[in-house]
Order: C-alpha cells, then sequence, then structure tokens
C-alpha cells in the first residue's frame, strides 16, 4: 500500500471540517457521536486533500483518516469513521479558535483587564498629585 507523508496542516482542517459537518447535522451534543459516520472517498472542503493525476482526481482521506485515529480522533466503525469526544473538543478548539481561547483563559484576561485599570488610574493620580 502507498504511503504519503503527513501534513499537520491538512489534518487540522480535516478535522475542523469534520467536526464543522457534525455540528450543522447534530448540533453542539455529544449524544449522536456514535451516530455520525463520515466516508473516507470524500474531500470535505479541504482542498489539499485531494489530487488530479494523469484526469484523475484522487482523495488523500484514508491517509489522514488513519492519523486521525491513531491519534485518538475519530475511531473506525465499519466502512466510515466516528467523531471521538476527544476528536469533538480538538475540532472545537481547531475551527472556534478565538472562541474556545477566550473561554479557556478568560480568568487570564480578567486579571490583565484589573491591572490595567488599576495601573492607568494609579498614574492618573500621581500625576494630578504632581
Amino acid at each position: 500500500m502507498q504511503s504519503i507523508k503527513i501534513n499537520h496542516t491538512v489534518t487540522t482542517e480535516l478535522l475542523a471540517a469534520i467536526f464543522y459537518e457534525y455540528v450543522n447535522k447534530q448540533g453542539y451534543s455529544l449524544v449522536n457521536l456514535k451516530n455520525q459516520r463520515f466516508a473516507v472517498v470524500r474531500d470535505y472542503d479541504v482542498p489539499s486533500l485531494s489530487k488530479v493525476v494523469k484526469g484523475i482526481k484522487s482523495f488523500d482521506t484514508y491517509y489522514y483518516f488513519k492519523e486521525l485515529e491513531a491519534q485518538g480522533y475519530v475511531e473506525q466503525n465499519g466502512i466510515g469513521y466516528n467523531l471521538t469526544v476527544a476528536g469533538y473538543f480538538q475540532g472545537y478548539k481547531n475551527k472556534h479558535y478565538i472562541r474556545y481561547f477566550f473561554r479557556e483563559h478568560w480568568k487570564v484576561y480578567v486579571g490583565f483587564i484589573l491591572t490595567t485599570l488599576i495601573v492607568v488610574v494609579g498614574i492618573m493620580n500621581f500625576f494630578k498629585a504632581s
């Protein structure tokens, strides 16, 4: 069997695309992870997954699904793959990285804003007193 060089960016894009398709069909619930199958013979709107050789379009999704399976983000279910809980959360992180970052690290920003506010008030009081 032929193997290819796995590109981390393409793997990340594929997982985000799988997550997006899952959310569009099932919503943000984890209950239906086992019910949503993903076929290997699609490009999932990730242009890097397909290539044209001698006029024939082929997909490298099989190798990338195997990589995602090795990472624990999908599991094989018959002829398709299902998203795992770890894959769901990593896909959310990949698809909504800014929302995820603020949701997970909000305490840092609250501390930063409060510290900045205290410093600004202190500087204003210092110059007002001078």
